[in-house]
């Protein structure tokens, strides 16, 4: 039994994400409350409203979850010694690659911002305005963030991340009770957390951005390959994740929006408290990717820790909906309540799903990423076409994530026998 346990804790991927997943769910807890604080004190309305350009600000992900997958799988599989050098190297051939394809699509979204604005009925530029610029700011934290993670710097990593939830949390409340009681205060909030935290990190970062220049040889590495899969992974799972948002807001009024709203974030309570797994992931699964069988007892956890602690969840949401809604979000938002169990059931899902993705990516599986884009094609015309009620949406895509989780799980388990090549 002793040297059982000691293997669990000898474990690569239990030692790194179990500092990352402590502090990951300090972050996940703080952006809850953040939600929570911001739909108690703005009223369902306001808080649409906002949970609308958050949705917005989601569909960051699909850069930001491309470079996360493309640097830490990349950083992970430099040599020790060279790592500093090379990563640096890495890092500004990178950016000069990215400046044309970022430029380009800030244009556009300044271009879609009016009929953003239509689409969304939003009552004013300003918040798709503060969205683009985090999303920007998000794109450059994420490149360096991605480096900690592919470094193994959990630790300097979650501490960036927790200053960025304590800084928008007070910023936004002080926004919130001493100047307006709008949803710019947290889009406010949000922009100079993400300024504080990016000057925190390139200090963080000092021995790669300090160490000696080399040239980088893309040659070596299969990062076309790669970047399109991570791509597509970042595409359909951030639109997976945000789109039903934004459909709602589109289909339903002003008071069903906000309600759905407070359904989705406290149904994704089940996927914040296991994402930070598949963020960690990334590094230690990509120096396995050789010997894919070598990874079984990885997948093993993961799948295991996602499972438990969602249906521990799903349990909850099951035996008191309405007291869980009432506390967290008030009265106000009790309609909800009916739907709950059923939307934490779509979120353990997703959240299966996505950890089975990332673990199929880093292994380098790049063509399983097509599995998460058919469910996203098969999500939107499905609530395109049933909408009548925000129970037939919850029901779409109930079923749309559990097909998807259980296909991507039997391929995780398939490419990881014995016998795989």
């Amino acid at each position: 039994m002793r040297s059982k346990i000691l293997t669990v804790f000898s474990n690569t991927i239990f030692r790194g994400t179990s500092v990352f997943f402590v502090g990951s769910l300090v972050v996940s807890f703080g952006s809850f409350l953040y939600h929570l604080l911001m739909a108690r004190y703005l009223g369902p309305t306001e808080y649409g409203i906002l949970a609308s350009l958050v949705s917005l600000l989601y569909l960051a992900s699909i850069p930001t979850g491309t470079l996360d997958l493309l640097v830490s799988k990349v950083v992970a599989g430099f040599e020790p010694d060279e790592i500093y050098p090379q990563s640096k190297a890495f890092t500004k051939y990178l950016f000069y690659k990215l400046n044309k394809p970022l430029l380009l699509v800030f244009v556009i979204l300044l271009a879609a911002t009016y009929p953003l604005q239509i689409f969304l009925k939003l009552p004013d530029l300003g918040g798709l305005l503060s969205v683009w610029l985090i999303i920007c700011l998000l794109i450059v934290l994420t490149v360096f963030r991605s480096l900690q993670k592919g470094l193994l710097d959990f630790v300097p990593l979650v501490v960036n991340q927790i200053f960025e939830v304590v800084i928008r949390l007070a910023v936004s409340l002080g926004l919130l009770f001493v100047v307006s009681q709008s949803h710019m205060v947290g889009q406010i909030g949000t922009i100079l957390a993400f300024c504080l935290a990016l000057f925190i990190v390139f200090y963080q970062l000092k021995p790669v951005l300090t160490a000696p220049d080399v040239v980088f040889d893309n040659r070596k590495l299969s990062i076309r390959n790669l970047g399109i899969g991570s791509l597509l992974f970042s595409l359909s799972f951030t639109l997976m994740y945000s789109i039903d948002i934004l459909l709602v807001k589109h289909f339903f009024s002003y008071y069903l929006a906000g309600i759905y709203a407070v359904l989705a974030t406290t149904g994704k309570i089940i996927y914040f408290a296991s994402s930070p797994l598949s963020s960690a992931l990334v590094p230690i699964v990509a120096k396995k990717s050789h010997n894919p069988d070598k990874a079984r007892s990885d997948l093993i956890i993961i799948f295991g820790i996602v499972l438990a602690m969602g249906v521990g969840l799903l349990a909850i949401y099951s035996l008191i909906p309405q007291q869980i809604i009432t506390l967290i979000f008030t009265d106000k938002y009790l309609e909800a309540a009916s739907l709950l169990p059923q939307m934490g059931l779509a979120m353990l899902f997703y959240a299966i799903s996505n950890s089975c993705s990332t673990f199929l990516l880093s292994l380098g599986k790049v063509k399983s990423a097509i599995l998460p884009m058919l469910a996203l094609i098969a999500e939107i015309g499905l609530i395109v076409v049933w909408h009548s009620s925000l129970s037939q949406v919850v029901g779409v895509i109930m079923v749309v994530f559990g097909i998807l989780a259980l296909i991507l799980s039997g391929y995780s388990f398939y490419v990881t026998r014995k016998t795989a090549i």
